[in-house]
């Protein structure tokens, strides 16, 4: 067992997807307790690094190029990661062999991860995914992460996930409405997320976001922000273009750390099971999320806030298609009236915070 209390640095290999990050924090608020004299160096997915901006539970971060980048760049990393070390304890949270051979290269040691038949020998702390428990291997990522770390003899400090916005970040926001983007009031900010990085399956019809967008400005005098990252302008584009209401388009107009500053603004965010989804819940905004090819007990944890729109009628779901093959059927059957009657409920519901930890928004 690892002597916790001596440990000096700690290693982290975070996982690769957004959401998946904003679903770790809470494993690295426990780790932070649970080695408190550490240095604690993360390394994240090129472009995530915005994520864990400002936060209490890390020290350090470094990126690693995506999957398309050339291997030099990949080893150039590695090099960068190694030299800042050397490292008391490695934590591999994704479960792929590329992870965990990165991790020895870059001095990650002992290394503990969860274990398969493929990268086993590559870790010094093998743990079987079953450790967790019989429904391990579909528990939410907040539960996978801290069965790690419990492991490790690290208990949890509370499995909601929290982010935080810089002084930096909300000028950034703040410089940009004021000079780039259309004077708006604060009164009732609404989100639309239309974009799914895992594939145009999990995305609710763009013509359903303009026609819901247009109810809430109408409706009840809401300020409509579409959001979205430089891969979705085109996909966010056709929603303001179909709009009739003024809206605010800032897809590819913002960093990932500006765009956390203004959902923090936000009265409700409207998105597909994406990265946004877990954004704004890290960041304590209400949501409303549809739910087509994805499994809602898979991300089960933190739903408090969360209006969750979905079909259970059909058959095929949840199937993880990024493409639906079919009729898709699963979102087309969400109307647009459904989601306005809810975005109205939740937005009267507002946020739930009985622990009072929400960040003020600037």
């Amino acid at each position: 067992m690892i002597e916790l209390a001596r440990v000096q640095k700690v290693l982290v290999r975070a996982p690769n997807w957004l959401g998946d990050l904003v679903m770790a924090t809470p494993g690295l608020r426990a780790l932070r307790a649970g080695c408190p004299n550490a240095h604690i160096v993360v390394w994240v997915r090129e472009g995530l690094e915005p994520v864990l901006a400002g936060s209490p539970d890390v020290d350090q971060v470094f990126t690693l190029p995506g999957a398309g980048a050339r291997w030099s760049d990949r080893m150039e990393s590695v090099r960068r990661v190694r030299e800042a070390g050397p490292y008391d304890l490695g934590l591999c949270l994704p479960d792929s062999v590329s992870s965990a051979l990165l991790m020895r290269l870059a001095g990650g040691r002992p290394l503990f991860g969860y274990s398969n038949a493929a990268r086993q020998l590559l870790l010094d702390r093998p743990i079987p995914i079953g450790a967790g428990g019989p429904d391990a291997r579909r528990a939410p990522r907040e539960d996978r992460i801290q069965g790690l770390l419990t492991n490790l003899g690290i208990a949890t400090q509370g499995l909601a996930p929290r982010l935080v916005t810089t002084v930096a970040e909300k000028k950034k926001i703040e410089e940009f409405l004021r000079s780039s983007g259309p004077k708006v009031d604060r009164g009732l900010w609404v989100g639309l997320a239309p974009g799914a990085a895992y594939g145009p399956a999990k995305c609710w019809p763009a013509g359903r976001y303009a026609a819901l967008g247009d109810a809430l400005a109408m409706k009840e005098g809401a300020a409509i922000f579409i959001v979205g990252g430089p891969g979705e302008r085109e996909l966010c584009g056709t929603v303001a273009r179909r709009m009739t209401a003024p809206c605010v388009n800032l897809s590819g107009a913002l960093d990932l750390g500006a765009a956390k500053a203004l959902i923090q603004r936000l009265n409700l965010m409207i998105c597909n099971d994406s990265g946004a989804r877990h954004l704004a819940i890290g960041l304590q905004v209400p949501a409303l999320v549809f739910f087509g090819p994805t499994d809602v007990s898979r991300t089960r944890r933190n739903l408090q806030n969360v209006s969750i729109l979905e079909n259970k009628d059909v058959a095929c779901r949840p199937c993880y298609h990024r493409d639906c093959p079919t009729h898709h059927q699963c979102l087309l059957d969400l109307t647009v009236q459904e989601a306005l009657d809810e975005a109205r409920s939740r937005l009267a519901l507002g946020w739930s915070d009985p622990a009072r930890r929400r960040e003020d928004p600037m």
